[in-house]
C-alpha cells in the first residue's frame, strides 16, 4: 500500500506464528538475489519464528537499485546446506516444472529435498505423472494451480498455460487434484476475489 511501509515475509511469519501456533506455515526465498550465507541466515530465521517449510526458486534478475545477480541456484544451494547442516529442521522443497527435464529433475533429487511443489499445471495428467515419478523417490509433490480468470489472464499467458480443461469449474479441479496428490497450492495472482471463491467452491 502506497505509504506504508513494506512487511518482511519473516515479519509476517513471526506475527502468524504467533496467533496461529498450529499452523504450518511454507515460505518462498529467492536464491539470485541473495548470496549463500544470506540464504543461510535467512533459513535460520525462518526456523526461529516457526517457519515448516522453505521453498527455494530462482526468482526474476532482480530489479530494484543495488541488486546484483548471484547466480545462486536452488539446487546447489540446497546441497550445499545439507552438506553443511544448515537446514536447521525447516522441511525443504525445490520446484519441478509442469513438463518435468529428465536431466533437471535428475539434478534436483541429487539436492535431496524434502518435498517438490510444482509450477503451475494444466491438467490433472500432468499433476498425476508427476506425482507417481516422485512417489517412486519417496518425496510428496504439491501441483499448483492457477485460478482462472480475467484478471490472471495475462500472468497465464506470460507463462503458456492453456487453463481451458479446468476453467468451467476451478474448485471442482482444486479437489481431484488435491485428492491426487494429498495437497496444492492455489495461486492467483491477479485476483483475489477469483482466490477466495476457487477456495470456497473447492471445500
Amino acid at each position: 500500500v502506497l505509504g506504508t511501509r513494506r512487511v518482511g515475509v519473516l515479519d509476517a511469519c513471526a506475527a502468524i506464528a504467533a496467533s496461529h501456533p498450529r499452523a504450518e506455515v511454507m515460505i518462498s526465498l529467492r536464491t539470485r538475489d541473495r548470496t549463500y550465507e544470506r540464504l543461510a541466515g535467512d533459513i535460520a530465521e525462518a526456523a526461529r519464528v516457526g517457519v515448516s517449510a522453505v521453498l527455494l526458486v530462482r526468482g526474476d534478475p532482480p530489479q530494484y537499485a543495488g541488486a546484483r545477480d548471484t547466480n545462486l541456484y536452488p539446487g546447489a544451494a540446497l546441497s550445499r546446506l545439507r552438506a553443511e547442516s544448515r537446514t536447521c529442521g525447516v522441511r525443504m522443497v525445490l520446484s519441478l516444472p509442469a513438463e518435468p527435464d529428465p536431466a533437471g529433475t535428475r539434478k534436483k533429487l541429487a539436492a535431496r529435498p524434502d518435498a517438490f511443489v510444482t509450477q503451475v499445471i494444466a491438467s490433472e495428467a500432468q499433476a498425476a505423472g508427476i506425482v507417481e515419478e516422485m512417489a517412486a523417490h519417496g518425496i510428496g509433490v504439491t501441483p499448483c494451480v492457477m485460478v482462472p480468470s480475467e484478471k490472471n489472464a495475462p500472468s497465464a499467458r506470460a507463462l503458456g498455460l492453456d487453463w481451458s480443461a479446468y476453467e468451467g469449474d476451478c474448485g471442482a479441479f482444486v479437489r481431484r487434484i488435491h485428492s491426487l496428490a494429498g495437497g496444492v497450492l492455489v495461486t492467483s495472482p491477479r485476483d483475489l476475489a477469483a482466490a477466495e471463491a476457487a477456495i470456497a467452491s473447492a471445500r
